[in-house]
């Protein structure tokens, strides 16, 4: 499955994914959240990401992050998130993930 984020993910929009995060089920096993149209991402956006890496591992799902661009690539590598979170940024394994 794969979601797609556009504009920005923080406090005031983080709710939105959290419930779509909730509410997957287990037949999802690969989830993919396309990062190509977010332009920001504060703390609560990191925080939420963890937190859905830290959820999906125990029920055997992989979570993976695709093409982050620009000031969000940056936040991601700064945080360490993108040491936490698997960052798709090849086409093809892109494409093969979602």
């Amino acid at each position: 499955m794969t979601l797609f984020l556009s504009g920005e993910l923080d406090l005031a929009s983080a709710g939105s994914l959290r419930a779509c995060f909730e509410g997957l089920d287990a037949r999802f096993r690969s989830i993919v959240v396309d990062l190509s149209d977010l332009t920001f991402l504060d703390s609560t956006g990191l925080g939420l990401l963890v937190q859905a890496q830290q959820r999906f591992g125990p029920e055997f799902r992989e979570l993976a992050l695709r093409n982050p661009l620009g000031n969000v690539r940056h936040v991601l590598a700064i945080s360490g998130v993108d040491q936490v979170v698997p960052i798709l940024t090849d086409p093809q394994q892109a494409v093969a993930a979602g």
